[in-house]
């Protein structure tokens, strides 16, 4: 199966192997709620079969979300994985974004001084009072 990660947020992978039930209901709820996945068939993918087992894990599937991992079809744990994913911003397109506007020569960027005199129209102000800098 083809990578589905997009690369703002954690990675999901998903751990397998051919007829495996709980395998394919766990795909089909991901597919559906719309979390992009990276399938590895423990079968086919030593390293893959290597990470099951370095995770302690002895059933399929395998879900792994950076830190969090399950073993299992867990609806109520698929839920959350899909709700974190929704709730994610699209960031994608803010580097770029970024990097055209600080490649604009028209754009100067200079350090601005923080005074300690409140209110000091020149310099800005600081949280405290104090002199003038």
């Amino acid at each position: 199966m083809p990578d589905r990660t997009p690369p703002e947020l954690v990675p999901v992978t998903v751990y397998g192997k051919p007829d495996c039930q709980p395998c394919r209901m766990t795909l089909r709820w991901l597919m559906n709620a719309g979390v992009r996945y990276t399938y590895r068939d423990i079968t086919e993918d030593d390293a893959a079969r290597e990470a099951v087992s370095a995770l302690g894990y002895q059933a399929l599937p395998v879900v792994a979300a950076g830190d969090i991992h399950w073993s299992g079809f867990r609806a109520t744990k698929l839920e959350r994985l899909a709700q974190m994913h929704a709730s994610t911003p699209n960031i994608e397109g803010l580097d770029t974004a970024a990097e055209q506007y600080l490649a604009d020569d028209r754009v100067e960027w200079k350090p601005r001084a923080i005074c300690a005199t409140p209110g000091c129209p020149e310099h800005g102000t600081a949280p405290t009072g104090g002199g003038h800098a």
